[in-house]
């Protein structure tokens, strides 16, 4: 029989006291301690992460299991723009059990819809997901997928996504909702959606001001609908001179369109301090 010429000093190297219960729990929070102080400061690295590799350096450490983590990860793709990475926490959430939750579905999207060029399709796929697992969207969201799919070149989707909004999702939209709506509507030249729009904003509680005017005079011009504006010019100047006291030396204080049918305006004129592109 082998008898080990061991003691427990030498196995528990310059451990010198001897093994006790107490002893032991307390080396056991002094661990939990030191690895809860190790999930804050990978966490608070995320925050300061500036790209790709950092994040995933982190990730990989801190094994996501919360949440508010996946968030401060999201957060950090959000930043950073790195939206396939996005994509992978939402994926990584629901694999885990956790359903991605509605400030989850914004980062992801924010994500999408900074990069360049923007990810519109994935944007209002997210968008549309949230709403089909129950997570209503925000005004916020919604306006940067209208936002996004108006400069991605599809106007006509931009319009449908701010119909959805108002209809079937009951979110109610901000000015700059809706002011990304009337770009929309100059883009894809449906100046009468853009006049809907414009005289909606009311019905929200919103106050147009003269950018959104700018906006809805825009939509009208690009199409020629003069008479349009003309009816409804001196109410407007007056509206918007109420609300911003630039527009009264940005507005003319005649209609766009002369007696003799000749333009004084055109579509890019800048108002107060704001041009509009096609």
């Amino acid at each position: 029989m082998l008898v080990s010429t061991h003691t427990w000093s030498e196995v528990l190297g310059s451990r010198q006291e001897p093994w006790s219960p107490v002893g032991n729990k307390a080396s056991k929070k002094s661990a939990t301690a030191a690895l809860a102080n190790e999930r804050q400061a990978a966490l608070a690295r995320l925050d300061t992460a500036k790209d790709r590799e950092q994040i995933e350096d982190c990730i990989k450490w801190l094994a996501l299991t919360h949440v508010r983590e996946f968030e401060t990860a999201l957060e950090a793709c959000s930043r950073c723009r790195e939206w396939p990475l996005a994509l992978e926490m939402l994926a990584r959430m629901t694999e885990q059990g956790l359903p991605p939750s509605q400030r989850a579905y914004a980062l992801a999207i924010t994500s999408c819809t900074s990069s360049q060029p923007a990810q519109w399709e994935l944007a209002k796929w997210l968008l549309e997901e949230m709403v089909a697992r129950g997570v209503p969207p925000n005004a916020g969201t919604c306006g940067e997928v209208i936002d996004a799919c108006s400069h991605g070149g599809q106007p006509d989707t931009a319009v449908t996504v701010f119909d959805q909004m108002v209809t079937q999702w009951a979110t109610c939209p901000t000015a700059l909702c809706c002011l990304a709506a009337i770009f929309a509507c100059h883009r894809a030249k449906r100046w009468e959606k853009a006049l809907a729009v414009f005289d909606s904003m009311t019905s929200y509680g919103l106050v147009p001001d003269a950018e959104a005017y700018g906006a809805a005079i825009s939509a009208c011009g690009r199409c020629g609908q003069w008479d349009a504006v003309n009816s409804s010019w001196a109410a407007w100047r007056r509206t918007a001179c109420s609300c911003c006291p630039r527009a009264t030396t940005a507005w003319p204080s005649l209609p766009p369109v002369g007696p003799l049918g000749v333009p004084r305006w055109t579509p890019g004129m800048s108002w107060c301090g704001s041009s509009l592109s096609s």
